[in-house]
């Protein structure tokens, strides 16, 4: 089996974030995104803002978050440009009150048996799964500290539908890397989290594979 990203985000949570200030030509004047081609028309409204580029990018906008996917899969997720540009927007409203960031990742590994897989390898023998109460499916949450960050990681059998991969069955993951910032330097403590994107993907990676028992 083998472990898959299937995207990346950092999300960013703010007080009183202005979400139309996110347009395409925003990004652009502030050479954040320049020259890429829209994947469908922007949505900006004073509740909140989206803007979809045709390479995977995907920048929304709340009054209380700030978001950026890179939707395309990756041979290395820990090469995406979006802890840079997620940074280089921050940046552009200095005054915004940034509580937290976090940096997720969605993996995948395809399996043909997703549910027995996981009963098999997490759940004891015992009362609770037996004739009389037989288990058909199990979903996971692992809470685990890691650098400058507490890592929730969730992990359950399902379907994922991708552009790039059609349908499959499998074991689907979805990790959390959550920071608190401080009260104070709030925008410099974002921009230091922000760079451990790489390092991020990484850790997930090494994690996933340990719990699984796939071979690094």
């Amino acid at each position: 089996m083998e472990l898959r990203f299937l995207n990346t985000s950092i999300g960013i949570a703010a007080r009183d974030h202005n979400p139309t200030v996110l347009h395409p030509a925003f990004l652009a004047s502030q050479q954040i995104v320049t020259d890429v081609e829209l994947l469908e028309p922007p949505i900006c409204t004073p509740a909140f803002a989206v803007v979809k580029y045709a390479n995977g990018l995907v920048f929304t906008a709340e009054r209380e978050r700030f978001q950026l996917l890179d939707s395309k899969m990756r041979e290395d997720s820990s090469s995406s440009d979006i802890p840079y540009l997620a940074t280089k927007y921050v940046k552009t409203l200095p005054h915004v009150r940034y509580t937290g960031v976090g940096i997720n990742i969605t993996a995948f590994v395809e399996c043909i048996n997703p549910e027995t897989f996981l009963i098999t390898r997490f759940l004891k023998p015992g009362e609770w799964n037996d004739e009389i109460l037989a288990v058909r499916d199990l979903g996971l949450n692992f809470v685990y500290e890691a650098p400058q960050a507490v890592l929730r990681l969730s992990c359950v059998a399902g379907t994922v539908r991708h552009s790039e991969i059609g349908e499959k069955r499998g074991i689907l993951l979805t990790a959390n890397y959550h920071t608190d910032l401080p009260e104070l330097e709030t925008l410099k403590k974002a921009e230091e989290v922000m760079a451990l994107y790489p390092e991020c993907c990484v850790h997930f990676s090494k994690v996933a594979k340990r719990i699984l028992g796939l071979a690094e």
